[in-house]
Parts: C-alpha cells; structure tokens; sequence
C-alpha cells in the first residue's frame, strides 16, 4: 500500500483501517521516509483557506510534532533540538489535529531545554504579504500579524519562567492565561504586561505614537517613568518624543475586525496612517513638507484596493494624489 496524501488525510481524520494506520504511523516515524505526500496534504488544505505558500518552519514544527507524537523513539533525548513553535495564516486552521499534536509536544518537551542554552537566541516570524496572518505560541496565545509587522521571542526562556515578545508594526493578542508566566510586549519603547486578555498594540518604527487598545482582561503598560493600568474598552497612546500618554475611549472593540485585518485608524496622524498605507501595499508617497501637518484621519478600511483607501484618507482633507510611474504624490487640492 502506498502512502499518498488521501491516506494522510484520511488517518488524520480518524477514518483508518488499522492496518492502514499502522502503515501511516510507520511513515511518519521513519526520519528517512519522503515527505511529498505530507508537503501535498498540508499545500491542498492550505489552498481551502489562504493561497500562500506554507512556511518551512511551520512546515518543519508540524512534521517534529507529528512524528514524536505518533512515534515517541523518533529523536533520542541527545538528538533533540529546540524548533520554532509557530504556525502561520492557513497553518493555523489547517488539519486542527497536527497544529494541536505540534503545540502539545512543544508545551511537553520544552521546559526540558536549560534556558542558558539559547538564552540570547531569538526566534522571528515576519508577515510579508500585505494581509493579516495568525500565528500560534507554543502556549497556545494566538497573534494577528498585520501586513509587514514582525514578533520575535525566545524559546527556551518562553517555554519556562516567562512569557515575553517583540513586536514591530501592529498585532492583535489574544492570551491564555497564566498566573504564574504573565505575558510581556515589548514595543516602541515601553511594554505592556498581561495574565490573560485580548489587547491590540501599534508599534511603528516610523511613527512618533505607539497605542494599546484594549478589548477584554487587564493590562499594565510600563513606560519609562510611569505605569498605567488600562480597563476594557480603553487605549493608552504613548508620546516616544515626551514620554508622555494619554488614555481615552478605544474606537473598536470588535475582534474580528483585526483578526480579518482591517485597517483601524483612530485618530491617527495623517502622515503615520499614508505611511502605514505605503508599507501594506509596497508604495512610494512623496509629501510635500507640512501637508499633513495637524491633520489626523479616524476610520476603518475593511478592504479595497490601495487606490481606494488613498482617495479616502485624503479626499476630507481636500487632498488628492497623482501617480506618476512608481510614486504617488500628495497634492491639495485648489478651489476653482
């Protein structure tokens, strides 16, 4: 009998015969065996949900995962090598049984790493397509990447005594809790601390404000020279240049609205929200000094093409622009 990916998906379903299982799980123990019918399963289920390839890490984390489960003498003890526990976008409702087998093994065998191994080693996922992709700790908190935004954190030392990442650009969290491994963003300066919520943060690089919205649970954002506790429904906007905040009312407390990657602007400078747009679609906005200046923009985008979104940010601040080759240039627009 010969091992396709109709079989594979047949064993992962639970509809095998045992001796069909026995050849299925002799496969995947075997670190010798040919991968192409795994790869074709895990690329024609991708296809149902998001049409991007699937990372090779992800790729790598689920075989690991599979195999040690299915097959406990795959990896001797010695043999045994921390793997990122990350899965991305489609990967992460793709075949729920092998996210779930991958994340349990890491929840297992993690904590059996010394943290002084790696301890300075970190692991990075990047978003590069221009929608939103969900990754999956190896906790089981699940993260929104937002088009070009990256996380980073540390196995071995996440695995253990505590919960901490990096972000650049704009995640939305949601957080298992953990009493005794709180969860800690590091972000554009300051850093937001939680036991268990659903938060979002915006961090960029290129942007003078970074903000912590608020869905559900607590957070304390630590600044500086300051910690500020936030409830349901707030967000806290950080000033980097002053190293002040302020804490106000959050516009949108819908999940979904960022688990599906729509662009939720409150009360963002316009500049910072034309250069969230140019680093989504891969453009070149060239603005005239002080054209944005005083002018903010608060809206939500759920879609349309860059075009679109431009028109729309601009066109109430009597704005307009003009494409020429592979810039965009921003222009008022003058009374007649």
């Amino acid at each position: 009998m010969k091992i396709t990916p109709g079989l594979l998906k047949k064993y992962f379903a639970g509809g095998c015969t045992p001796e069909e299982e026995t050849l299925v799980q002799a496969y995947l123990g075997d670190a010798d065996s040919d991968l192409a019918p795994l790869e074709a399963l895990l690329e024609e289920e991708t296809q149902h949900v998001n049409p991007m390839e699937i990372p090779p890490v992800m790729l790598k984390s689920v075989v690991y995962g599979i195999r040690k489960e299915t097959y406990p003498g795959f990896l001797k003890a010695a043999e045994i090598r921390i793997r990122r526990g990350w899965y991305l976008g489609a990967a992460a409702v793709l075949l729920p049984l092998l996210v779930f087998i991958s994340i349990q093994v890491f929840q297992k065998n993690s904590a059996s790493f010394s943290t002084g191994m790696v301890a300075e080693k970190w692991d990075t996922v990047s978003n590069h397509t221009t929608g939103t992709v969900k990754a999956i700790l190896p906790d089981g908190s699940a993260i929104w990447l937002t088009a070009k935004s990256r996380i980073s954190y540390q196995p071995a030392r996440y695995a253990t005594a505590e919960r901490t990442v990096r972000l650049e650009g704009e995640a939305f969290f949601e957080v298992d809790a953990d009493p005794s491994r709180p969860f800690t963003v590091h972000h554009g300066g300051i850093s937001t601390k939680v036991l268990g919520t659903a938060f979002n943060v915006e961090s960029y690089g290129n942007e003078e404000d970074t903000r912590v919205s608020l869905v559900r649970g607590k957070v304390a954002v630590h600044a500086p020279n300051d910690t500020a506790l936030l409830q349901p429904g707030e967000q806290l906007v950080y000033r980097l240049e002053s190293g002040r905040y302020s804490v106000k009312p959050v516009l949108n407390t819908d999940t979904s609205t960022w688990k599906n990657g729509w662009m939720i602007l409150d009360d963002v400078p316009l500049e910072a929200a034309l250069r969230r747009l140019e680093r989504q679609y891969g453009l070149q906005i060239v603005m005239p000094e002080g054209i944005t200046d005083n002018r903010t923009i608060t809206a939500v985008f759920k879609g349309g093409t860059y075009q679109e979104i431009l028109h729309n940010m601009l066109f109430s601040h009597r704005l307009r622009y003009t494409e020429k080759g592979k810039l965009i240039y921003i222009e008022t627009i003058h009374s007649k």
